[in-house]
């Protein structure tokens, strides 16, 4: 089942949430959170922000990226695998 304000569909096989991580990537002084799915369009991979502020993450402001949002699509790149954790 797909989630209202998640961008994408969910589907078997797309290993959402393999790798998690948080970091204030859009620095409003909140941890957003960031979610892998390697098995993404056939292993593609992809990965997922979810922007928090304040009171935890937003699905209603969520994003995602691929290799092709990235123009570097790599067959079976299985993007999102893992996600470093954010240094401070």
């Amino acid at each position: 089942m797909s989630t209202p304000g998640v961008v994408g569909l969910a589907r078997s096989g797309d290993h959402f949430g393999q790798a998690t991580s948080t970091a204030d990537l859009d620095r409003d002084g909140y941890d957003d959170l960031v979610v892998g799915a390697p098995g993404e369009d056939g292993g593609n991979g992809g990965v997922w922000v979810f922007p928090s502020a304040g009171s935890g993450p937003s699905a209603d402001r969520s994003w995602s990226f691929d290799g092709g949002t990235l123009h570097a699509p790599v067959p079976d790149a299985r993007l999102g695998q893992t996600i470093a954790p954010h240094g401070r």
